[in-house]
């Protein structure tokens, strides 16, 4: 079975548990969300992406279409007028384009800590899994230790893929963002606690939120408590909508005022391999972020955040200091 690929590239994480470990993300084809809601008034949707879709043939490459402000961020990943953009490569080729990113050709970091596969989409749990054990035995036997799925939480897990999660001997983890109706989607069709419960089995799961203004608190509060209901256990982090700072404005400012724990964003500066970070941690019943969730944002543009600035493998080994609201 071959893998249709709209992103791959080596970059550190911006949000969740491992904010700032080095990885490899693999942004698969196809969701069942479209999230279009995001930065538009209650009951609009974004049009944004239909219109990039007119001029189309503009466009050779993922990399070269244009960032929206409004709806999904990463529409490309799902949209079908954007479908031919996503190259189908095997397990193999897949493979061994990931050992072309590692620094070394090696799945370690300069300090001996693993760099993390990050499996994002679209959502990656939806059409894939039979496709991943093959993939996975692969980058194992190369040295692959940590993988994330970035997931909606809307996708049972199936059978056969429970077994091969079972008895894989690295980490895994569940990184779980249910959408809340800011992002045009149903509360039902979104919120499925059951689920989250099963992941809780074959990995590490938290969630992570994200909110346009302070009322949608509310609806994150009863999410919640729902899969705290159901026997969820994991940490929450709430991220503003936005992907860059001059983006997320007034939003960000006013849920600062609110907690007065959200620190700057993380920003990848691929020119030079360093992060900019000025985190503010404070303890909190939830771990708050201001962290974008434009992964190909970031590797794009050149924000300079603040100080200090920080190597790649120097971050992950600071994370615990960087991120002690996270862990």
């Amino acid at each position: 079975m071959k893998f249709k690929v709209s992103e791959l590239f080596y970059s550190a994480q911006g949000e969740g548990r491992y904010v700032g470990v080095p990885s490899i993300f693999l942004r698969m084809f196809g969701c069942n969300f479209t999230c279009s809601g995001f930065g538009c008034k209650p009951g609009e949707k974004s049009t944004e992406a239909d219109e990039v879709a007119k001029n189309v043939h503009l466009y050779k490459t993922f990399e070269e279409l244009p960032l929206v402000n409004t709806g999904c961020d990463s529409y490309a990943s799902w949209h079908p007028d954007f479908k031919h953009l996503s190259p189908t490569y095997t397990a193999q080729e897949l493979a061994d384009k990931m050992a072309e990113l590692l620094p070394n050709g090696h799945w370690l970091q300069p300090n001996g800590n693993p760099v993390h596969l990050v499996i994002t989409g679209g959502e990656p749990l939806l059409g894939w899994q039979r496709a991943y054990p093959e993939l996975l035995d692969i980058l194992a036997e190369r040295g692959l230790r940590h993988i994330t799925f970035e997931t909606n939480g809307t996708q049972e897990l199936q059978r056969s893929f429970k077994e091969y999660l079972h008895n894989w001997f690295g980490e895994i983890t569940f990184s779980v963002s249910p959408k809340l109706t800011v992002s045009g989607e149903k509360y039902e069709d979104a919120i499925k606690p059951d689920i989250i419960w099963d992941l809780e089995t074959y990995g590490v799961t938290y969630l992570k939120f994200v909110v346009e203004k302070i009322e949608d608190f509310d609806e994150l509060d009863r999410a919640v408590d729902e899969y705290r209901l159901r026997g969820f256990a994991g940490p929450v982090f709430v991220m503003p909508v936005g992907g860059v700072v001059r983006e997320i404005g007034g939003t960000n400012r006013a849920i600062r005022d609110m907690h007065g724990c959200l620190g700057d964003a993380i920003h990848v500066d691929q020119l030079r391999p360093r992060v900019a970070v000025t985190f503010k941690p404070r303890a909190q019943a939830r771990e708050f972020q201001r962290l974008t969730a434009k992964n190909h944002i970031t590797q794009r543009q050149r924000l300079r955040i603040g100080d200090p600035f920080l190597g790649l493998h120097e971050l992950a080994e600071g994370r615990g200091q960087i991120g002690r609201a996270h862990v």
